[in-house]
C-alpha cells in the first residue's frame, strides 16, 4: 500500500470468523458454552412497538369476534323461528283434521319450553277459519308467528 492510498474503513470489512455488528437492542444468542450461534439473534421490542402490535391485533380481533357473535345470534333466531313454524303447522293440521273429521284426535303434544300456542276458530258463511299463533321470546323480545287456514264445511 502506498502512502497516498487510504486504508478501507474498518467498520465495514470483516475478517474470517468476525460477527456482523448487532442492531440496537439486539442480543446475540449463545449456546451453553458461550459460543455464538451463527445467524441467530433475538430482538428486544420497545414498549411502543408492543403497544402498536397490540392495537393492530385489537383492530383485527374486534370485527372478527363481532361477526362471530352476530352469526350465533342469527343461528339462534333461525332455530327458534323454525321451531315456531313447525309447532304452528302441526297444530293447524291437527285443528283442521279435527274440524274435517268431527272428532278430537287425542291430546296435543307438549310444547318446548319458552313457546306458547293459541288456537282461534271462527265460523262465517259455511267456512271455519282457524288461526294458530305461536309466541316465543328471543333475546328479551316477545315474538309471534301466525298461520291461518279456512275450511269449507257447508251450511
Amino acid at each position: 500500500m502506498s502512502e497516498t492510498e487510504t486504508p478501507p474503513p474498518t467498520g465495514f470489512v470483516r475478517g474470517p470468523g468476525q460477527a456482523a455488528p448487532l442492531r440496537r437492542g439486539a442480543v446475540r444468542v449463545q449456546d451453553s458454552a458461550g459460543r455464538g450461534l451463527s445467524g441467530f439473534t433475538t430482538h428486544r421490542f420497545s414498549l411502543l412497538e408492543v403497544l402498536v402490535a397490540m392495537m393492530i391485533l385489537a383492530l383485527v380481533a374486534i370485527p372478527v369476534l363481532s361477526g362471530f357473535h352476530l352469526a350465533m345470534r342469527n343461528l339462534e333466531m333461525g332455530r327458534r323461528y323454525h321451531t315456531a313454524v313447525i309447532i304452528a303447522q302441526s297444530r293447524l293440521c291437527r285443528e283442521v283434521s279435527t274440524i274435517m273429521n268431527g272428532r278430537e284426535s287425542g291430546a296435543a303434544p307438549p310444547l318446548p319450553s319458552g313457546f306458547d300456542c293459541n288456537v282461534t276458530e271462527s265460523q262465517n258463511q259455511g267456512f271455519i277459519a282457524v288461526q294458530v299463533t305461536v309466541s316465543f321470546e328471543l333475546f328479551g323480545e316477545k315474538r309471534d308467528f301466525q298461520l291461518n287456514s279456512a275450511v269449507f264445511v257447508g251450511d
